[in-house]
């Protein structure tokens, strides 16, 4: 049997209510959306957690913030805040995330690029990807300063790259190897 307070116990227990109230893609969005919050607020947990902190005020705090979300997403927060297990919410949303996602054949990916690139863009690339690999993608774009210029994709397992920094280093691993062969 699960331990109640374990992320997983959490997990499979948000999973098996959202499959029976036929809430798969709109607690999937939801849960994303709470994790950017608790991701842009980290005060958030903290105040969750604050055992100085008042019960009824952390849950009025819940749903004044999650207006509009399902009442799953607020209960499985509240229970969190009662259970004192808040420190464990996000892996509790982000295992959960990576549980719907394999259920509605989702693939996460990530465009690296050296800055941020438009929603239109964000947009073409998701259906280019989807047309090719015949499933869902969720797109998100990270900034990695150290790239160039170009961006790299990844999902899965895969990695699909075109910039001046990977160019740069497989240039040197040539004049490298040449350098090395050219020695003997």
């Amino acid at each position: 049997m699960l331990d109640k307070s374990s992320v997983k116990g959490y997990v499979i227990a948000i999973f098996e209510l959202v499959k029976e109230a036929n809430k798969l893609e709109l607690i999937h969005h939801q849960m994303d959306e709470v994790l950017d919050i608790i991701k842009a607020n980290p005060e958030l947990i903290t105040f969750l957690n604050n055992d100085l902190v008042k019960k009824e005020e952390k849950l009025t705090l819940i749903d004044q913030i999650l207006e509009g979300f399902d009442l799953l997403i607020k209960n499985t927060i509240k229970v969190t805040v009662e259970r004192k297990s808040v420190s464990k919410l996000k892996k509790i949303i982000t295992n959960y995330l990576k549980l719907s996602n394999e259920a509605l054949n989702i693939s996460f990916v990530k465009v690296i690029t050296a800055q941020e690139i438009s929603s239109v863009q964000l947009q073409k690339i998701q259906a280019k990807l989807q047309n090719q690999y015949h499933k869902i993608f969720e797109v998100k774009n990270v900034i990695d300063s150290s790239l160039i210029s170009g961006f790299k994709i990844a999902f899965d397992s895969k990695i699909i790259q075109s910039n001046y920094q990977n160019d740069l280093n497989e240039l040197i691993g040539a004049i490298t190897s040449k350098n090395l062969k050219g020695d003997k």
